[in-house]
């Protein structure tokens, strides 16, 4: 019977280890299954360091549904996932993706797309050009081709449904930019012709990007935290590019619950919970002491306001600007927005604010340009830039 993991805001809330992906901790392994949910959908806000995202609050919004990875990490790793297989192979450091099949589509990759190159840390990041061929309910051949860039572009601290904290976050963004092309298949057709396809270079992929005026764009973030394989949160978002015109498809979230990620099996970051459990219990106290930051730990051992957690979004924003911020202990919290020029145009304060604190300014009835967010959490001062549009 599986057991449920109690510690993640324990542990990670007192670990030193950096936030980064590495081949032993993050590859995917043949065998894993792990349970993922539709989620409601939420901004994933600023890029930089010391970021907060509280994802303790959504809605499922279309149930649960099981991930299961088979084939072998030397060959072709296949991800079931939603009722579409995802061909991936591990080439050295790399992780690249072959290919895709569902009952309606069928794709494959000539040239694949490079995910992820083991190890990433904050800042790091790589790209590629890719293409690939397919059939969709065997009427139409497709043909796609574009650019896929992944940036690890933001670390933090993470807040569970369960209110737990999971910290040294790291966050991925990956934009793949794409063309399609849709034909009517040949009678004569087949899907081995698939293979027939005349060389693609570069050169040529670098033109159809340039020259084509639609266009599509997808882009994906993923939440990883220390100790845990898979991605905690995903969020992807689908758009249609034609000129200057962005039109959202479809935005979607995802949890995958680090307690399910416990029943992998998974040595090494099985002992890396450990570890950082073992460091948490060491700093345990007498049963019945006062703490406000975590019950039974002790204070002096708190993380004092050194350090400030903070997102905001949407940016550039449109109507309502949402702020959030994370306070390990009670302090006054000041925001402030002022004009390019130096206007103050709006003023607010929180006193003993703790825990997530959130506030909503409004951006309705102001001009577009640029503005500046101000925020004073006790002794640290925060300043953003901020897009109307």
């Amino acid at each position: 019977m599986k057991k449920h993991a109690c510690f993640a805001g324990l542990l990670l809330f007192f670990s030193p280890v950096s936030a980064q992906l590495t081949y032993e901790n993050n590859r995917i392994v043949a065998g894993d299954e792990v349970t993922k949910q539709f989620i409601s959908y939420k901004d994933s806000g600023r890029s930089g360091e010391s970021c907060l995202w509280d994802f303790s609050e959504f809605s499922v919004q279309d149930g649960s549904y099981e991930v299961y990875y088979t084939g072998s990490s030397d060959t072709l790793l296949i991800a079931r996932e939603h009722n579409t297989s995802y061909y991936y192979r591990l080439r050295g450091d790399s992780l690249l993706l072959q290919g895709l099949e569902n009952r309606e589509t069928l794709i494959r990759h000539k040239i694949p797309e490079l995910l992820l190159r083991y190890p990433m840390a904050y800042g790091d990041s790589l790209g590629g050009y890719f293409h690939a061929t397919g059939l969709y309910c065997d009427k139409l051949r497709l043909e796609e081709g574009g650019y896929v860039y992944t940036r690890a572009d933001a670390s933090g601290l993470l807040v569970l449904p369960s209110k737990d904290t999971l910290r040294n976050v790291l966050r991925t963004h990956t934009v793949k930019r794409f063309v399609e092309e849709h034909v009517p298949v040949v009678f004569s057709e087949t899907k081995d012709s698939l293979q027939q396809i005349y060389p693609v270079t570069e050169d040529s992929i670098r033109y159809r990007l340039a020259t084509d005026t639609l266009q599509m764009e997808t882009q994906t973030f993923r939440w990883y935290a220390p100790g845990y394989r898979y991605p905690v949160f995903e969020t992807v978002i689908h758009s249609e590019i034609a000129g200057l015109r962005c039109d959202t498809v479809f935005a979607a979230s995802f949890f995958c619950s680090p307690n399910e990620q416990t029943y992998l099996n998974d040595s090494v970051n099985t002992a890396l919970r450990d570890s950082l459990v073992q460091e948490a219990e060491g700093l345990r106290e007498i049963p019945g002491a006062e703490n406000p930051v975590l019950p039974g730990m002790k204070k002096k051992n708190r993380h004092p306001i050194d350090e400030v957690y903070y997102n905001f979004y949407p940016n550039p924003v449109k109507e309502v600007l949402q702020v959030e911020i994370y306070l390990p202990e009670p302090v006054q919290v000041d925001y402030a927005i002022f004009t390019i020029t130096g206007e103050l145009i709006y003023r607010d304060r929180q006193d003993r604010a703790e825990g997530t604190v959130k506030r909503e300014i409004d951006f309705t009835n102001r001009n577009r340009g640029e503005y500046l967010l101000y925020i004073k959490a006790g002794e640290k001062e925060i300043s953003e830039k901020i897009l109307r549009r």
